[in-house]
């Protein structure tokens, strides 16, 4: 008797369109795994750089509204790109910052000697040139790729020259037009605005900022800070 040998059985395979299928699945979840990796890291980067010019750009505002505050300003220039102050010092050290009429000495301190009528000026200061059509990307994010900006920085200087830079050169302002429009409303964009405020004057200092951040990206980034002036102008 022949010995009975049972057949092993038959596996069933995947035939080659569904094996075309499966791979094709597996491609796009790759793909949209790797996308949205890529996505993360492009966000993370935006944020990275934001928050690092905030962090330097809140400290040069934190120095110019604590000066402010104090100060009493001739008006700001005509396209407000920069203004002039004076800070009550106390030129002959007895420690009082007025005369014995009651008069307040106005100045500022250099290399830590306060002088009696010193300036000391915030300004802003072009660095560069920025021109969307070459660029070909939306610089300020108006929707747009036809605007030119200078950009720059904001400064602090004193009367006798000194100078020290207090933001990097990522202030937008439009090219040749400081004061004019820079994101895109048609309205007016100064660094310094003075607007009266009750019985005061309140200074706002705008920057709009702008920074490379991945290949034809731009992220942007808008800072105001206002501060109520205890002091009257220098001039009228």
């Amino acid at each position: 008797m022949e010995p009975c040998i049972a057949k092993p059985k038959q596996q069933a395979g995947l035939t080659t369109v569904e094996m075309s299928v499966s791979v094709a699945v597996l491609v796009a979840l790759f793909a949209g795994f790797g996308a949205a990796y890529v996505n993360l890291a492009r966000l993370a980067n935006v944020e990275m750089s934001r928050a690092a010019l905030g962090l330097r750009t809140s400290s040069a505002a934190d120095r110019v509204v604590s000066e402010l505050a104090v100060a009493r300003l001739d008006p700001p220039a005509g396209d407000g790109a920069s203004v002039t102050f004076q800070m009550p010092v106390d030129p002959d050290g007895d420690g009082v910052l007025h005369d014995g009429n009651g008069i307040v000495s106005w100045g500022m301190s250099i290399n830590g000697v306060d002088q009696s009528g010193a300036t000391g000026t915030f300004a802003y200061i072009v660095d560069g040139q920025i021109d969307e059509t070459i660029l070909g990307t939306d610089v300020n994010g108006d929707g747009d790729q036809l605007d030119q900006f200078d950009v720059g920085h904001l400064e602090r200087t004193l009367s006798d020259g000194t100078r020290s830079m207090l933001t990097g050169n990522w202030v937008l302002q439009p090219l040749g037009n400081h004061g004019g429009d820079v994101d895109g409303d048609l309205l007016p964009d100064p660094v310094f605005r003075i607007q009266e405020n009750g019985d005061r004057k309140l200074v706002t200092m705008d920057l709009f900022t702008a920074w490379p951040v991945n290949a034809g990206e731009w992220g942007q980034w808008r800072y105001q800070y206002s501060v109520s002036l205890r002091n009257d102008w220098v001039s009228s």
